[in-house]
């Protein structure tokens, strides 16, 4: 495989963009399940909070986010979003992404503000404990459905319990 400039791109960087897309389609395949209808309804378009560590040390797993995150979208969207059977109408996706400055409590602050002010209908984490545990526990505050990718879920083993804080395979944290 090349990239743009004619050199080969490296087994790491393939790994990573494909573990962004295999985690953007779970994601869109999970929509419909959790995403609370009646909320959507009201809305002519489904809100997705991305808290993301686009700056500071861990801000290189990040780094592919917007690309693949506008490549989803636009899969998503082309056809009108995704269908929301119970209101008979197809809502598109649009995404507020924060930088949460590979920082835990600014993760935490993050996931607060896209829930209370910006009102999210699902959250969408990645990367490393530092980014996804801090959300995954404010959306379980405020009852607001989590996803998250590319985490290893042993690190929710130890705490929950989480009724609201989902991986890419779509079940709670800490369940067998």
């Amino acid at each position: 495989m090349k990239d743009k400039r004619g050199k080969g791109i490296t087994r790491r960087d393939f790994i990573k963009k494909m573990g962004y897309t295999a985690g953007a389609i779970g994601v869109s395949a999970t929509f419909p399940k959790i995403l609370k209808p009646a909320r959507a309804a009201a809305k002519d378009h489904i809100l997705v909070g991305r808290p993301a560590p686009k700056t500071g040390p861990i801000a290189a797993f990040a780094e592919s986010s917007p690309w693949l995150d506008n490549r989803a979208l636009a899969e998503i969207n082309k056809e009108g979003g995704i269908y929301i059977k119970e209101y008979g109408k197809k809502l598109p996706l649009e995404v507020k992404i924060l930088d949460t400055e590979s920082n835990p409590t600014k993760a935490a602050e993050i996931g607060s503000r896209l829930i209370l002010k910006d009102k999210i209908d699902i959250m969408y984490v990645s990367s490393t404990p530092a980014t996804v545990n801090p959300v995954a526990g404010v959306c379980e505050r405020y009852k607001m459905p989590s996803i998250s990718t590319m985490m290893p879920v042993e690190m929710f083993l130890h705490g929950g319990p989480y009724h609201w804080a989902f991986d890419a395979s779509c079940r709670p944290f800490g369940s067998q």
